[in-house]
């Protein structure tokens, strides 16, 4: 059981760092790739929050929704970012408006069928439905609500147009 924990650890870490690599040569810049992974970082903390409130034992099953975590919570960022990288002129929350209405739905169309994962009779596939519920929405409420207001407080204090 503890090699089978190390290697998904392991291989959430090199998941992650080709996340990193890809949304670097997509950005090309440090801040974009930051403010794109916010989301998921903070929905991660936020995540940890949840279970513990909730009083979730993390088991075999339910784990597995990590990377599914990292997959929304990344693409998330990276549509507000990229969108919001078009014009950097305007507000985030106009890029928000945006492309938040089609994260929201491709957000929405996961969530449904994820309800019905919650309910399962097996506690393990119940939790794993749980924890991809909270983590999906927490992502999204953090991608469409946060992060336009962290790149509009980065832009005010720097007082520039990033391009």
């Amino acid at each position: 059981s503890r090699m089978v924990v190390r290697g998904f650890c392991q291989a959430m870490v090199y998941a992650f760092l080709a996340v990193v690599v890809l949304l670097a040569l997509d950005f090309r810049r440090v801040h974009a790739v930051l403010l794109a992974l916010l989301p998921l970082g903070l929905g991660f903390l936020l995540l940890q929050l949840l279970v513990w409130v909730a009083n979730v034992r993390y088991n075999y099953a339910n784990i597995a929704a990590f990377p599914v975590l990292m997959g929304y919570g990344v693409s998330f960022g990276v549509n507000m970012v990229q969108r919001w990288m078009e014009d950097p002129s305007k507000t985030a929350f106009v890029a928000a408006a945006t492309i938040g209405k089609g994260v929201v739905l491709s957000a929405s169309t996961a969530l449904a069928g994820l309800g019905s994962i919650v309910l399962a009779r097996h506690r393990g596939v119940s939790t794993f439905g749980f924890l991809l519920l909270g983590s999906i929405t927490l992502c999204l409420l953090l991608a469409t609500l946060v992060l336009p207001v962290v790149i509009d407080l980065i832009h005010q204090r720097r007082g520039t147009h990033h391009q």
